[in-house]
């Protein structure tokens, strides 16, 4: 594995070479390792990511937050690409553990999850997403788990980190009226129009980030005590219902359990997906989306 460091004086560059050097530690125990072939911290991130993608259309800077790591897969490897925001005077040593780590497990579960052949298309859809929620919950726990096992006294900055994103994380589902109404607003279009793919299209951002909104605040909720109070706060979402809690039990038995077989939660993801209005069946063409009230 290799470490690129474009950033800093050379003594900057040293150190944190240093730090990464724990995510080729991590690997070099695993047999066989993952295969992280490079990890780039770029002048430009996204110049970097669109190099290595061989694009010029990615921009790190999302509607509400940017990017700060990505993880681009190549026919010769896996790069990690960390953001030079991640060493700046907001970060320390905790903070940027964290995200090593959490972007570790997802290059780690790339080769650790159970990929099933399923015939049924529809299965094979909730499965995908079954597992991209998990990959995300399992990542923010393990990487938690791991800080722990340190037997460090927790930076006042990793701290303030943790309980800033998972507000972070809460603010969309308590003001989700935004999304709801969007997916709402589609659903009916979705009744004079009758695409399918455009329904999709136009929906899939405000699943993507209510969805993973919801898996990542409960992984902070279910690794610390202290942020129990806040469930009561995802309970206003529109999203969050019996059908959303059953899948996040189904993800902590799971993360508990050390099991990465998630075949058992089809029906699971299921449920959870028609709060966005969706649900997939096998048809003679293949695959077919039922756009559903919500």
């Amino acid at each position: 594995m290799e470490i690129i460091i474009e950033i800093g004086t050379e003594e900057q560059k040293e150190l944190i070479e240093k730090e990464l050097e724990i995510i080729k530690t991590l690997s070099e125990r695993f047999n066989p390792s993952p295969p992280l072939l490079c990890i780039i911290v770029p002048k430009d991130f996204d110049k970097k990511v669109n190099e290595i993608r061989g694009t010029n259309s990615y921009n790190s800077i999302r509607e509400h937050h940017q990017a700060q790591a990505k993880i681009i897969e190549t026919p010769k490897g896996i790069f990690l690409i960390i953001s030079n925001l991640l060493y700046t005077e907001i970060h320390d040593n905790f903070t940027r553990l964290q995200l090593y780590l959490h972007e570790f497990m997802h290059v780690l579960n790339k080769e650790r999850f159970v990929r099933l052949e399923e015939k049924s298309p529809s299965k094979s859809r909730y499965l995908e997403n079954l597992y991209i929620l998990f990959d995300e919950y399992y990542a923010n726990r393990k990487a938690f788990d791991i800080i722990d096992s340190l037997s460090l006294q927790a930076s006042p900055k990793y701290k303030r980190s943790n309980r800033t994103h998972l507000k972070y994380f809460i603010k969309p589902l308590i003001n989700d009226s935004e999304h709801y109404d969007i997916i709402r607003n589609e659903i009916d279009k979705f009744r004079i129009h009758g695409l399918v793919d455009q329904f999709l299209k136009n929906t899939n951002s405000h699943f993507d980030e209510v969805s993973k909104a919801i898996v990542y605040s409960y992984s902070y909720i279910d690794h610390f005590p202290e942020f129990h109070r806040f469930k009561r706060f995802l309970l206003k979402s529109k999203f969050v219902n019996e059908k959303t809690i059953n899948l996040i039990n189904f993800y902590r038995k799971k993360f508990d359990g050390g099991s990465t077989d998630l075949s058992d939660g089809i029906e699971l993801i299921a449920g959870f997906i028609e709060n966005f209005g969706i649900r997939f069946e096998d048809c003679t063409e293949g695959l077919y989306c039922h756009v559903i009230n919500i």
